[in-house]
């Protein structure tokens, strides 16, 4: 009775080999070998001799045509290299993780552990998946990370990333069909923080939690480019960044962008929104800054033979505007001459910008402006007009060319304003006093000389004819018969002697106008250091 048993053991046992297993090793199988690496109480049930255990499912040979199907694991040898590890091919794509790259040796080799994915030259290789699922029964995983064969990747917490539902519409906002524009990492949050990156060294050392950097030879190369929207408070790029109080310098955001035909240190597009949009909001708080302190809402630098530090395409409002006049950056100061006679040459009009042919992109006023042609002011002053290089957009906003425009400093037109307006002030006291002293000739003093070329104890000092002038003028003058020693000389309004004129007895002095410049003068009669009388005359 028990061989009997003993023999329907065995041969049920065969059956069930016959059925579910089948033995194509090389060698024998060792089932002895007590392992002595393992943790205790790990048991090897067997051991495969070195070399490679293989499955081969759908073909007749372990190819990589798009019919064959298989398995391998262990060491896998080619002429260029050795594999140990893992390798799966399946319809023409493969799949290899383990460690590859050594010359094939019977003394291990320097390697690199590798996960592969691989085509057959006519099927590409596909993307590789990370999933996760609920359950070892749930039907439904999540992609929580792809890595594609062009070099490109995604992490997501939903494998849905269809704008609106729309199969081969990307989520985010570039053109799909154009590969040099398709972002190198995609990262999608339903209901998360996106991405947070995290940096923390030593002092004195640099920490960067984020260093973006593009270069190629593409027209477009953008570093970082992000989008937000669909919430209450949506943020495309949220920075915090902090360091040690009245220690070196702390960066939110650091750009360096260089080397390609247009660089852009930030660029921002803003709408859609139904209040207020800011491309560019800052806003600076700091109440531990002292009076040695300034607080920048914006600061901007441009160097170059044509650098524009702050460019605004559109209208410009400021509670307040100030610009930098101090002395200690100035040198060559000299006061504004023949002013009058230079705005007697400008034309101050009216206008409307012109929106036909408007290539140049400018948000440009519909109202009537008041102002000057910049071409008019350039003729009389050139040093008021600058030319500046207007960048063009397509409807893309991709800037395509630029365009001289003449720009006028209305700024420096103000001081030239305001010398004519006390060059007319002057005249306007000379005639005043004219007529003043026409008036009140009875109430000189002695030592005056009247209007009516009347001898006041013997002195005489004429009005110069003509007066005001532009080419010469003349003044006739009498002295007593014992002074000796009388000048006649010329001032400015500062008190400065400009010009002296040595006279005796009695005669004319002819005063060349081409030896002053325009403005008004003071002329007196002096003898012996002492102020006889005083006259004004103007040169225009």
């Amino acid at each position: 009775m028990k061989t009997k048993l003993r023999f329907l053991v065995i041969f049920m046992a065969f059956v069930v080999s016959l059925n579910y297993a089948q033995n194509k090793s090389n060698g024998t199988i060792l089932t002895t070998i007590t392992p002595t690496l393992l943790p205790p109480g790990n048991i090897e049930a067997f051991r495969f001799q070195p070399g490679i255990i293989t499955q081969l499912d759908f073909g007749t040979t372990f190819n990589f045509e798009a019919s064959s199907q298989w398995t391998a694991f262990g060491r896998l040898t080619t002429p260029n290299q050795t594999l140990y590890g893992f390798r799966t091919q399946r319809a023409g794509r493969g799949l290899i993780f383990g460690f590859s790259g050594a010359v094939e040796s019977n003394i291990p080799t320097l390697g690199s552990p590798v996960i592969e994915w691989i085509g057959n030259g006519t099927i590409d290789a596909g993307d590789l998946l990370f999933k996760a699922a609920p359950s070892a029964t749930s039907t439904i995983s999540n992609q929580i990370f792809k890595l594609r064969s062009d070099g490109s990747a995604l992490l997501s917490d939903s494998a849905s990333l269809f704008l609106n539902g729309s199969p081969g519409t990307r989520y985010f906002p570039y053109d799909s069909d154009n590969a040099s524009l398709a972002p190198a990492l995609e990262i999608y949050s339903k209901s998360r923080i996106g991405l947070v990156v995290y940096s923390k060294g030593s002092a004195g050392s640099d920490n960067f939690a984020a260093n973006f950097i593009s270069e190629g030879a593409f027209d477009n190369c953008i570093a970082l480019t992000a989008s937000a929207a669909g919430g209450v408070d949506n943020r495309g790029v949220s920075v915090k960044s902090t360091g040690s109080f009245g220690v070196g310098r702390t960066f939110g955001v650091s750009t360096n962008s260089t080397g390609g035909v247009f660089n852009y240190g930030v660029y921002s597009k803003v709408g859609g929104g139904s209040q207020s949009n800011y491309g560019l909001f800052a806003n600076v708080e700091d109440n531990n800054c002292t009076s040695n302190c300034i607080n920048y809402g914006l600061y901007a630098t441009a160097t170059g033979s044509n650098a524009i530090a702050g460019y605004f395409n559109g209208k410009v409002f400021a509670t307040s505007f100030t610009l930098i006049s101090d002395k200690s950056l100035k040198k060559d100061i000299k006061p504004e001459i023949s002013i009058l006679e230079k705005l007697r040459n400008l034309n101050p009009v009216t206008y409307k910008y012109t929106k036909e042919k408007n290539d140049t992109n400018l948000q440009l006023s519909t109202l009537l402006q008041h102002g000057f042609v910049a071409q008019d002011v350039e003729k009389v002053f050139p040093e008021l007009v600058e030319e500046v290089s207007q960048p063009i957009f397509d409807e893309n906003n991709m800037e395509v060319g630029s365009k001289i425009l003449k720009t006028v400093n209305y700024i420096g037109i103000i001081s030239v304003l305001t010398q004519a307006i006390k060059d007319i002030a002057t005249e306007i006291d000379f005639l005043k006093d004219k007529i003043i002293n026409a008036e009140s000739l009875k109430n000189l003093s002695t030592t005056a000389l009247d209007e009516n070329n009347n001898k006041t104890n013997g002195y005489f000092l004429a009005q110069n004819i003509p007066n005001p002038f532009n080419t010469s003028t003349i003044i006739n003058y009498e002295l007593p018969e014992n002074v000796v020693n009388a000048s006649i000389l010329i001032f400015n309004l500062n008190g400065e002697t400009i010009k002296e004129y040595k006279i005796r007895s009695k005669g004319i002095i002819t005063i060349d106008a081409g030896t002053l410049n325009k403005g008004m003068y003071l002329y007196s009669l002096v003898t012996s250091g002492k102020e006889i009388a005083t006259k004004k005359m103007i040169v225009y």
